[in-house]
């Protein structure tokens, strides 16, 4: 009697192989990894007192009118969107906060816009005392570039409030979640992990289809949290804030783990909500048709010929925009491009005659994932 594995060596290899691409395409897009570029994982090896020292001098500055500029990157460097850090500049004049403005970043430039424009101006206008004693919510659509730019601005002014009274800073290294996520965080995991424990214990239909509804309603349409390419280089590039991040961060560990103890693609199956919406069209569909095994084969290879393409593309450092076009961020429509929308629509509707058309045909982050289960990947090592 054959001994079944409990821990697939040969995934773990696959899985290592898929992480170093992950990495490299990382490097070339925004020169880091976990939050540090080169120089500074060098200068870490300064002393605190004199990090200390230049971040003081840094944050600080005043113009001959008597405003003051207040320079968030010192005291936020691992505050990040879903690119990376977001700093800003913060003009107080006579005590109160004249504008705010957005220094260069790596957010995707509709997203970022879009967070700009519904918390800044909540801040504008107003004192120290009264902007800090606000509860800012995040833009919807825009989650992680709104939670960046609150937390910069909360930072920046407490920096401001204790500079002006002589007092020492204290707490602005504390990361801070907005209330008007807690729910989506709470509600979302326990979905997750609904889809993650519930399939390894019931093969029931009507669950499937209710799990399906969930993964749709709340993981798509209410979170807008998914796996895609942007999420993972971003990831490995700036380090993870699980606390604003839980939910894809759980995501990313059934994605990623349980196809070593022999559950392939389960992620894919019970949890992801692009799938889960092409499967439900599918499955409530009057227009259902088969197709030939030969077409299948050929889609296949084409779909694996495009996923090689775009990786050399990647690790070369051109055309990484294409990542911006995954149609994942359909579900959030209010920035999703024309171009997103348009692939979304057509594979809604060939969702209507074959299952899963996306998933099986083209998705590049299904097929990162697929190679990372598959032992063949551990031949480029």
């Amino acid at each position: 009697m054959t001994k079944k594995k409990i821990i697939y060596w040969d995934r773990v290899i696959s899985l290592a192989t898929c992480l170093i691409l992950i990495a490299t395409v990382a490097l070339q897009k925004n020169g880091r990894l976990a939050g540090k570029t080169t120089e500074e994982i060098q200068q870490s090896f300064f002393s605190t007192d004199e990090k200390n020292k230049n971040t003081a001098s840094d944050t600080l500055q005043r113009q001959s009118d008597g405003t003051i500029i207040v320079h968030t990157q010192p005291l936020a460097p691992k505050v990040i969107g879903f690119g990376g850090p977001t700093p800003l500049n913060i003009y107080i004049k006579n005590g109160v906060i004249d504008h705010i403005e957005a220094e260069p970043n790596a957010e995707t430039p509709d997203f970022f816009n879009n967070a700009k424009q519904g918390i800044i101006p909540h801040y504008e206008g107003k004192t120290i005392e009264e902007a800090l004693a606000q509860d800012v919510d995040a833009v919807t659509g825009a989650t992680y570039s709104s939670m960046a730019i609150i937390e910069n601005t909360k930072r920046g002014l407490t920096f401001a409030q204790s500079n002006i009274k002589e007092q020492p800073v204290i707490g602005t290294n504390k990361a801070t979640t907005p209330t008007g996520n807690i729910w989506q965080i709470i509600i979302g995991c326990s979905v997750v992990l609904l889809g993650a424990v519930m399939p390894l214990i019931s093969k029931n239909k009507l669950y499937r289809i209710i799990q399906l509804i969930i993964n749709v309603a709340v993981l798509g349409v209410w979170c807008g949290t998914f796996i895609s390419y942007s999420l993972l280089v971003n990831f490995v590039s700036n380090g993870v804030n699980i606390a604003a991040m839980l939910v894809a961060v759980l995501m990313l560990i059934v994605a990623l783990a349980y196809p070593l103890f022999g559950q392939s693609r389960h992620y894919c199956m019970w949890i992801c909500p692009l799938g889960s919406a092409q499967e439900l069209l599918w499955r409530f569909s009057p227009l259902k048709r088969k197709t030939s095994k030969t077409l299948q084969a050929v889609l296949s290879l084409i779909r694996w010929i495009i996923w090689t393409v775009l990786m050399i593309l990647m690790v070369s450092g051109i055309w990484m925009e294409w990542m911006d076009y995954e149609l994942f961020s359909i579900f959030l429509f209010q920035q999703a491009s024309w171009v997103v929308i348009a692939l979304s629509a057509l594979f809604a509707l060939l969702s209507l005659f074959t299952q899963r058309p996306y998933c099986k045909y083209l998705c590049p982050t299904g097929c990162l994932l697929q190679a990372a289960e598959n032992k063949k990947m551990s031949a480029l090592m």
